[in-house]
């Protein structure tokens, strides 16, 4: 830990909520993944933390997810965690679809021998007590994200710091995961080179719109309207329109 004093000492300094507010401020889709893990590692230490991470999922089509992570820990942990696909029986990551409050990880039961496996490694690279801060996802999409602060101290967070600590990160958290999908953004427009008619496409689509109505907004044909779909969803790599939507939809294009 960056500091000796208790977690209580630090949420009742005058600076703290301050120094977490400016650093939530200078998290900007202009940073890079260096400066935005630089600016969590302060974070963490502002907080007496021995380790942090960021994590980020979105369900790309049918049959993908994608997991982003922003670390100030050891990147072993996240090498390991990845190589043995830890991210399908996490329980604190399970946790945050389905809550929104952030809560103390030893609140959080391993009920498999997986889940339990999970938990160990995390406790092995500094997160022995740890708060897991959830960022809530708008209506109707899958997209999450959730901030985890660790000690290697046992019960270093507690229910006393419980509630000054995620009002504090609570902004933070909300700015990492709207970089996060940005950044997700931008990298699914590169890829793809969708255009601003295959925006409008998407979105016609979000609205339930069919192809004879997109049709007579666009003086087009229902058969021309088709034909672009196929187009779509050759370029997005999924298999119908409405997937094509909701997958745009997560991403932040519609």
């Amino acid at each position: 830990m960056s500091e000796t004093r208790t977690l209580t000492a630090i949420t009742k300094d005058g600076e703290f909520f301050p120094r977490i507010a400016d650093l939530a401020m200078r998290v900007t889709n202009e940073l890079d993944s260096g400066d935005v893990s630089a600016l969590l590692a302060e974070a963490s230490d502002l907080c007496g933390a021995d380790a942090a991470a960021f994590a980020s999922f979105v369900k790309d089509d049918e049959a993908y997810e994608s997991y982003r992570f922003i670390l100030a820990c050891d990147p072993t942990w996240c090498l390991e965690y990845e190589s043995n696909a830890c991210y399908m029986h996490d329980p604190w990551l399970e946790y945050t679809r389905h809550h929104s409050e952030a809560t103390l990880a030893k609140h959080i039961p391993a009920r498999t021998a997986q889940q339990i496996e999970v938990v160990a490694l995390a406790r092995r690279f500094g997160f022995a007590s740890a708060i897991v801060v959830p960022a809530q996802s708008p209506q109707g999409l899958t997209r999450l994200g959730a901030l985890c602060l660790g000690s290697a101290q046992p019960d270093y967070f507690d229910e006393q710091t419980l509630t000054a600590v995620s009002v504090a990160v609570t902004g933070l958290v909300v700015r990492l995961h709207a970089w996060q999908i940005a950044t997700l953004r931008n990298e699914l427009l590169t890829r793809t080179r969708l255009s601003n008619d295959d925006l409008a496409l998407l979105a016609q689509q979000r609205e339930g719109r069919s192809s004879k109505e997109i049709a007579s907004m666009t003086n087009s044909t229902s058969q021309g309207v088709d034909s672009r779909w196929q187009r779509l969803n050759a370029k997005l790599g999924v298999s119908s329109r409405a997937t094509a939507a909701q997958l745009a939809a997560e991403y932040g294009l519609i």
